[in-house]
């Protein structure tokens, strides 16, 4: 297998685990007791995806990837919100179906800006790390680019999404939680952005 086939497969994995988390937030989750959403079981992979398109491709490659991957996310609102509004056949009750994909629009701006921002940051900071260090140390800059772009999409999210609708407390628990556990995260992919960049170079 070529090394453009492998970043299809790369972009591939990064578009599905995006849509997947988008689809999956609407669910709330208790996980070892703390609460925090779904998505969150999907969407860590991204980033791990974008610092392998960055370590071995380029910057602009994967600027690009993220860019793209904020245009399917629009797309795919456009198409859920179509087909809540297309009515429901007779013998249909598609209460089940506009539970999942009936989106509050101050919750998918939260999304869509904390993706922006975070994934940005994230490519940017990678890069101005690696100027540093050079090939070496990729754990480095994978964990350090990671842990501070997920500070970042934590806090948007949940400040843009339930502020004013939560106590300020409670929204500042929920960002403690949710970059703990995206923190961890961080640190358990280290292996696989090794595994990553050898199966890339090989």
């Amino acid at each position: 297998m070529n090394k453009s086939k492998k970043l299809e497969i790369l972009k591939a994995l990064f578009y599905t685990c995006m849509i997947l988390a988008n689809v999956i937030a609407v669910k709330i989750g208790s996980f070892w007791g703390y609460v925090m959403t779904v998505g969150i079981l999907t969407y860590p992979i991204t980033y791990l995806m974008t610092d392998i398109i960055s370590e071995c491709w380029s910057k602009e490659e994967a600027r690009n990837t993220v860019i793209f991957g904020f245009v399917l996310s629009i797309i795919s609102v456009i198409v859920t919100q179509s087909a809540v509004l297309v009515p429901n056949a007779p013998f249909y009750d598609g209460s089940s179906f506009e539970a999942v994909f009936n989106f509050v629009p101050r919750v998918v701006l939260a999304s869509l800006m904390a993706y922006f921002v975070s994934q940005n940051i994230d490519v940017s900071l990678f890069h101005k790390i690696k100027s540093y260090t050079g090939k070496k140390h990729l754990w480095i800059r994978n964990n350090i680019s990671t842990m501070v772009s997920q500070l970042f999409d934590s806090f948007l999210f949940i400040s843009i999404a339930f502020y004013g609708i939560l106590p300020v407390d409670a929204i500042i628990t929920m960002i403690g939680v949710q970059y703990g556990f995206k923190f961890i995260i961080a640190i358990m992919d280290t292996p696989f952005i090794y595994l990553g960049r050898h199966w890339i170079e090989k």
